[in-house]
């Protein structure tokens, strides 16, 4: 028979001494029987997002530890910026992006992030933000969560997709813009056409972009059709991508002058049959510069 433990001389006296001891040392000895249950495993992303937390939680406390007059104050002076200056900064930052893509500085397939194009461009992260979902929605980047932003591929199916919805748009838009244009705008427009046949002359093609940008900016403000004017403009950046992409001769740019130059001229002039057909020598002229792309052709 084994004693029992009332019997036990030692398990008497550690009883005792147990009941004695303070309440810190009890609770550090029953914390060498409890159980060890195995930690759960943290992803790297779960990981980068509570060091993120934490760094942002302790630079919270050392602002919160200068008086009010020593933090530091944002551009505006300390107030708090407009609604008509964000928008501002989300329109310089959607050019700016929209250009580096369209001439392939921002190359197919790159993936960017919001805080590098805010560093490089010196705009804030919202405004980067804001531009970079405009441009998702213009088929040039594509927006992946926990990844990042990836500029879209040049794609010629989605070319062709594009030049066709655009045969019937830019048609509407120059034939509107022709009967609809006000003296100022008549004026506006006419005033760029000797610039753009300059540029084209000079074989200048990144300001060529940005001067045909402009007139297509003011084609559609002149055609008084919003609706057709913001879904145009959805398209016009991939079909200019897709083109300097491909440009590698260079009567292709003094031909793709011509052909845009006739719509503008025909609109400045406020001859709506004259721009509608200008508008489908245009389309023609780049369906078949990208069939021209193709392998077989």
């Amino acid at each position: 028979m084994y004693p029992s433990p009332k019997s036990n001389g030692r398990t008497r006296l550690m009883s005792k001494f147990f009941l004695n001891c303070t309440d810190e040392f009890r609770y550090h000895t029953k914390r060498r029987n409890v159980v060890r249950r195995p930690i759960a495993t943290v992803s790297s992303a779960d990981r980068i997002a509570l060091e993120i937390t934490k760094n942002v939680k302790q630079a919270e406390m050392k602002m919160l530890a200068f008086p009010e007059s020593a933090r530091p104050q944002n551009i505006t002076g300390g107030k708090p910026m407009s609604r008509e200056g964000q928008t501002t900064l989300m329109a310089e930052a959607y050019a700016r992006l929209e250009e580096m893509i369209v001439t392939l500085e921002l190359s197919p397939g790159a993936v960017v992030s919001e805080a590098i194009l805010s560093r490089q461009l010196d705009i804030g992260t919202t405004p980067i933000r804001e531009a970079l979902h405009r441009l998702s929605r213009e088929y040039l980047v594509q927006i992946i969560p926990r990844r990042g932003v990836v500029v879209t591929s040049i794609d010629v199916r989605l070319q062709f997709e594009v030049l066709e919805t655009r045969r019937e748009l830019d048609r509407l838009l120059a034939s509107a813009a022709a009967r609809r244009a006000s003296d100022s705008d008549k004026a506006a427009i006419a005033a760029l056409i000797g610039p753009t046949e300059d540029t084209a002359a000079a074989q200048d093609i990144r300001e060529f972009l940005r001067m045909d940008a402009q007139l297509n900016v003011l084609l559609s403000q002149a055609a008084r059709n919003a609706v057709a004017a913001d879904t145009v403009a959805r398209l016009h950046s991939v079909s200019r991508r897709f083109w300097y992409f491909h440009l590698d001769v260079p009567r292709h740019l003094a031909e793709t002058a011509r052909y845009h130059l006739d719509v503008v001229k025909a609109v400045a002039v406020g001859d709506p049959g004259k721009a509608a057909g200008a508008s489908d020598q245009l389309v023609d002229y780049l369906v078949e510069f990208s069939r021209q792309t193709l392998p077989h052709a």
